[in-house]
């Protein structure tokens, strides 16, 4: 778990933390497969000193559960403030487009986005 101060920050590492294992399990594809999955939300949370909790966390654990598999899948909160600031396609799982990444495989994460990379893939 990591908390960022800005929903842009937060998904340009989540982005960048992809790609990183994405590179590992590529150059060593008998050895390194290993996937993640990111959710990542918005929302007021409960800082201890060595814990933090509350509904927002709760949240973006049932979005990484219901992420595919080396993806992320954002709230509804995060889609609206990373609009035009991160260089990602969003994909509604309600439309026909997204429809295709469903049947790919990929996953249908709820009333949630995908974050879609330029190259199609599915971050």
């Amino acid at each position: 778990m990591a908390e960022f101060p800005s929903a842009v920050e937060a998904v340009r590492a989540a982005l960048r933390f992809q790609s990183r294992i994405h590179e590992f399990a590529a150059a060593d594809p008998e050895h390194g497969r290993v996937a993640f999955r990111i959710g990542v939300n918005i929302a007021d949370i409960i800082v201890e000193p060595h814990d933090i909790f509350g509904d927002g966390v709760n949240i973006a654990a049932r979005l990484e559960g219901i992420s595919a598999s080396g993806g992320i899948c954002i709230s509804l909160s995060i889609h609206d403030q990373i609009q035009g600031k991160v260089d990602v396609d969003v994909v509604d799982p309600w439309r026909a487009s997204a429809q295709e990444h469903f049947s790919s495989g990929s996953g249908l994460c709820g009333r949630h986005w995908w974050l879609v990379q330029h190259d199609g893939d599915i971050a």
